[in-house]
């Protein structure tokens, strides 16, 4: 079951889910990122001001232009734990200066583009959270994602955004995409009005993290030559294919909250591997793992002959 920007009213509805209104407009400050979080977010909090500032908008613990060395892009706004998907930038002189991505490590798969038409430019970055059905509990009762805007200052706030509420029933192999996004036009006597549109996408993917990681290695009989067993927070980064093996079968092991087993299985076959020169052959697999919240944590693991 895949909920797609176009159609998330009509597939959320299908899904047991409904999807909030749409963010408000920012007037011109600049669309960095959305930030996504679990939480339905009290917009009307104390925590929020409002006032002379409508809508109303939750600022960041730390503006671009006194980020704390080291700080991350996660839990930056306050009494409200989420993951950032964010371009940073600030401006210098006049002129846009990019400070990177401000991408939380949950997000995988990060996808920035950017394409110039004459005036136009149109700029979307894209990310994958990976949700463990097996963490998800009562308490998690949707998933929201919120613009998060710059302003000339440096000073970055959160806005009002979109929320999708599920029931935690059929999860496996279903996924949502939520999208913010906004457009600036910009005038200058020398070289006329420019306009640019940014978006940003936070995609979220089902399934069961592993637990516990269990590797067979097979002749080409599929006869067993060696088990090794792995809990997920020692899933090594690097497995060799033993003399005579000709498959290595992963088995990523789970519990969900009702105490059901659930085993997903990958094979893999020595004449899949590539040549990486140096670094002889291999093939790099994805396995996702149980950590401490209900995000799956990506995990790679480099399959050598």
């Amino acid at each position: 079951m895949l909920f797609g920007a176009g159609a998330a009213a009509l597939a959320c509805l299908l899904g047991g889910c409904r999807l909030a209104v749409p963010q408000g407009a920012a007037g011109q400050d600049t669309l960095i990122g959305g930030y996504a979080t679990w939480e339905s977010i009290p917009y009307f909090s104390e925590h929020f001001l409002s006032g002379d500032r409508s809508p109303a908008h939750l600022y960041a613990d730390w503006s671009s232009a006194d980020r704390p060395e080291g700080a991350q892009w996660r839990n930056i706004f306050p009494n409200v734990t989420g993951y950032a998907l964010c371009q940073n930038t600030a401006e210098e002189d006049g002129d846009t200066v990019y400070l990177g991505s401000g991408a939380d490590p949950y997000f995988s798969g990060l996808d920035y583009n950017s394409a110039h038409n004459g005036s136009e430019t149109t700029e979307s970055m894209t990310g994958t959270l990976y949700a463990d059905i097996g963490q998800i509990g009562g308490d998690i009762t949707g998933f929201t994602f919120s613009p998060v805007y710059q302003t000339a200052d440096g000073q970055i706030y959160l806005a009002e955004g979109q929320r999708v509420t599920c029931d935690t029933q059929n999860l496996e192999g279903s996924s949502l995409s939520l999208s913010v996004s906004a457009a600036q036009t910009e005038s200058s006597s020398w070289d006329g009005t420019s306009k640019t549109e940014q978006g940003f996408t936070a995609k979220l993917s089902f399934l069961y993290a592993a637990q516990a990681v269990r590797v067979l290695q097979m002749d080409a009989d599929y006869g067993v030559l060696g088990q090794a067993d792995y809990p997920a927070a020692a899933v090594p980064e690097e497995l060799k294919f033993l003399p005579g093996a000709e498959f290595i079968l992963l088995e990523s092991r789970s519990t969900d909250t009702a105490g059901a087993e659930h085993t997903a299985r990958q094979i893999i076959g020595r004449d899949e591997l590539e040549d990486y020169g140096a670094d002889g052959q291999m093939k790099y697999v994805t396995l996702y793992l149980r950590g401490d919240g209900p995000l799956a944590e990506v995990h790679a693991i480099a399959l050598k002959g």
